[in-house]
């Protein structure tokens, strides 16, 4: 529970095989920490951000000590990239022998919705993957409003070729993704 890096190497060691980064650490640490509220992690490209991430969606669902209902969004600079995200978690949950032996089969076959852009798992808990600009607003799933939000690479360079677009991008992520 307290070890984001050993839950990784469980549940996925073919993502987890090289030996942990003292950054990837520096970045556990912080996403563990129920203290901060808001986290930016801006760190060269290459380094496993997004496989990090994966793992503490999947650590935050069947791990945190906090009851309830957990709802995840998901967001990248397009759906297709945040779906890609959902597909890794979704694989792990369906075939990953480890995630089973720890937690038994929550796939596919017993989800109560299984799509490219959502899954609700059996337990309720749901992960929703949306592009930057779509509507996060509003989200719920079974009154449940999102308890965790990742905002995965949310610019490229189609949505930044102009200081109005980065803007409207800063002002999107300030009056949807924030609370």
């Amino acid at each position: 529970r307290k070890d984001v890096i050993k839950f990784g190497k469980e549940i996925s060691p073919n993502k987890f095989y090289l030996p942990t980064p003292p950054v990837h650490r520096e970045i556990t640490k912080l996403l563990l920490d129920q203290t901060i509220k808001l986290l930016n992690i801006i760190a060269p490209r290459g380094i496993a951000k997004t496989a990090l991430v994966t793992i503490y969606v999947l650590h935050h669902l069947f791990l945190s000590e906090d009851p309830g209902q957990k709802v995840v969004v998901i967001i990248s600079k397009t759906q297709a990239l945040a779906k890609a995200i959902l597909q890794t978690i979704a694989d792990i949950i369906n075939f990953s022998s480890g995630f089973r032996r720890l937690f038994g089969y929550h796939g596919e076959v017993t989800a109560k919705t299984w799509r490219e852009d959502m899954i609700v798992l059996d337990k309720g808990d749901a992960i929703i993957a949306r592009g930057t600009g779509q509507p996060v607003r509003g989200v719920n799933v079974g009154m449940q409003r999102p308890t965790l939000i990742v905002v995965d690479d949310p610019e490229d360079e189609n949505n930044t070729k102009t200081i109005e677009a980065m803007e409207h991008n800063l002002r999107w992520i300030l009056s949807n993704v924030l609370p």
